[in-house]
């Protein structure tokens, strides 16, 4: 009785272990193809929309507090608030950071 049960435990695992081989193959095709097209993900999607949006945002007050408030609320059903604001702001102030950077180079500021 149990010399079946290991044996259907021993296909049932080759049979796993064949279709998370296949799934691999797929997956690196798939990402092959996208770098061969030169085709964004989703994820490279959602990045490039937050960084256009922190530069944006960065520039108008009440707009950052805005997008602030606005990801916050639709994250807090995943993640702390907390935590989102912490990320945004620093987002935020990178971007501050760099525009305060590219403007004293463009002025013709010390050498930073």
């Amino acid at each position: 009785m149990f010399e079946d049960d290991d044996k259907a435990d021993g296909d049932a695992a080759r049979r796993y272990r064949r279709r998370l081989k296949k799934q691999r193959i797929y997956q690196d095709r798939y990402r092959q193809r996208q770098a061969f097209e030169r085709r964004p993900d989703r994820e490279q999607m959602a990045a490039a929309a937050l960084k256009a949006i922190i530069r944006w945002a960065c520039r108008d007050e009440r707009m950052c507090a805005s997008w602030r408030k606005h990801l916050i609320t639709v994250m807090a059903s995943n993640f702390d608030p907390a935590q989102v604001a912490a990320a945004f702001d620093g987002m935020v102030e990178r971007e501050r950071a760099r525009l305060r950077l590219v403007r004293q180079r463009a002025d013709g500021g010390a050498d930073v």
